[in-house]
């Protein structure tokens, strides 16, 4: 037994593998590197032949590292361990994304010093999106503290905390360290503020936001901070706006946007679809080029377009979910009461939409056009606030005073009758199919005529 024990004990031993270091590491560092440029521009491998290597590994798969999606607070974590031991990967990173679902939730906290080690090694990141108050929270208080070196190439910031711990998440003594990237041009920023009264905030903080071209705001509530936040953005020439309540924005936060005398677009919509009008501080945006009225927007009354008569616009959207009324829209194009500036309306508030009826082989997809038959397209909703005769005259009247009228809305007007066409079509098809199947099936003309009939 003790024998057998022995050579038990020797076979195991004997099929271990070799722990020799990789033969590779024997060569000079300029032929090992072509030979790594080589292989990975014909056959990478999946991983590193050994961990020595991993550093030739990494940076001739650069490529892999350099948009980076993380979903959830485990992979996370497991990423920022990775950095632990290849702090390489995270210079290589140019675009870095965080993200949650009710899946995989951010709602774990992670180690903080990990989190700090994250933000350390993303030295070269352009576009950075990030989601939970831990990170939005780590985020902004290192810009604040840090030096310029902290993340100086950034041009892109999306901060999304819908969890926050602050009454007025824009106050300047939080949001002071996004002045230091001096080439950020665009920023997203969906900070939940409080309700009640929000008090003061300290104005006194100095910092300016002026390499900021686009901002997009998401249920900022005109909170005194969003209003200060917005005066810092001395440049800024776009603004999407977004929020929740039924006022939408107001007059101070347009006031404030109206001194800038930067402002060329602005994206007004409601992110639950509850009904807003126009504000009347619009009329005090007099750089204003472009207005995009998006979900909620309910302009079918003369104040309303008595406002954006005072506004010095060139071009005016209606997105999907607003309201507009057509005979108002016929006055502002034409008439004695036009608009002076207006170039350009675009309207995509109603849509029609013909489906997949073009793509379908349809006698080898016979249940598929079936199915579009009975509901694969989408008519055009017109109402008497906006029908299809006064869509008609608005364009009429656009065409005579110059001013280009195009969007969803203009394009249903020949889908409606597409749809209406393809659907005459396609039944009479299904007519003259049933026919020519009943015959062959009755054997009319023999066996010679049924080839016939299949071959129509």
């Amino acid at each position: 037994m003790a024998s057998d024990a022995s050579t038990s004990t020797q076979l195991v031993q004997s099929v271990q593998p070799s722990m020799q270091p990789s033969k590779l590491l024997t060569l000079p560092v300029e032929l090992l590197d072509f030979i790594f440029k080589d292989l990975y521009a014909t056959a990478p491998p999946r991983g590193p032949i050994c961990r020595r290597l991993l550093a030739y590994h990494d940076q001739h798969h650069r490529s892999r590292f350099r948009r980076v999606k993380v979903v959830g607070s485990a992979m996370l974590s497991s990423y920022c361990r990775s950095l632990k031991m290849r702090s390489s990967i995270g210079a290589m990173c140019e675009s870095f994304k965080v993200v949650h679902t009710q899946a995989k939730s951010l709602a774990a906290p992670v180690d903080a010093a990990l989190v700090a080690l994250l933000l350390a090694s993303l030295s070269n990141v352009r576009y950075l999106e990030l989601s939970g108050n831990q990170l939005v929270t780590a985020f902004l208080a290192r810009a604040s503290s840090s030096e310029p070196s902290f993340m100086p190439r950034l041009v892109f910031v999306s901060l999304a905390d819908t969890g926050g711990q602050h009454v007025d998440p824009y106050d300047p003594t939080l949001l002071c360290g996004l002045g230091r990237f001096a080439q950020l041009k665009k920023a997203q920023l969906d900070l939940v503020v409080g309700d009640g009264d929000l008090g003061e905030i300290q104005q006194q903080v100095l910092y300016s936001c002026a390499a900021l071209r686009e901002l997009t705001l998401i249920d900022c509530k005109s909170s005194p901070g969003a209003v200060d936040f917005i005066q810092r953005c001395d440049q800024l020439e776009t603004l999407h706006l977004s929020d929740s309540t039924k006022s939408l924005v107001e007059a101070p936060f347009l006031n404030a946007v109206g001194r800038l005398g930067t402002l060329k677009n602005l994206d007004l919509s409601s992110t639950t679809g509850h009904s807003w009008k126009l504000p009347k501080a619009l009329k005090n945006l007099s750089s204003l080029d472009n207005l995009i009225l998006g979900a909620g927007c309910a302009c079918r009354d003369k104040p309303s377009f008595g406002t954006l008569r005072d506004v010095p616009i060139s071009r005016l959207v209606f997105q999907p979910g607003s309201i507009v009324s057509a005979s108002h829209l016929l006055e502002l194009v034409g008439g004695d009461t036009k608009h002076q500036n207006l170039q350009s309306i675009v309207l995509d508030q109603v849509s029609a939409d013909l489906g997949e009826v073009q793509d379908l082989e349809w006698r080898e997809q016979q249940r598929e056009l079936y199915d579009w038959l009975v509901g694969g397209w989408t008519l055009p909703k017109w109402n008497k606030t906006f029908s299809r005769e006064g869509l008609e005259a608005v364009i009429s009247a656009g065409t005579a005073n110059g001013v280009d009228v195009s969007g969803e809305a203009v394009d249903a007007l020949d889908l409606e009758w597409e749809i209406k066409a393809k659907k005459d079509e396609v039944k009479g098809w299904q007519q003259r199919e049933a026919r020519r199947e009943r015959r062959a099936a009755g054997g009319w003309g023999g066996g010679g005529g049924g080839g016939r009939w299949n071959r129509w």
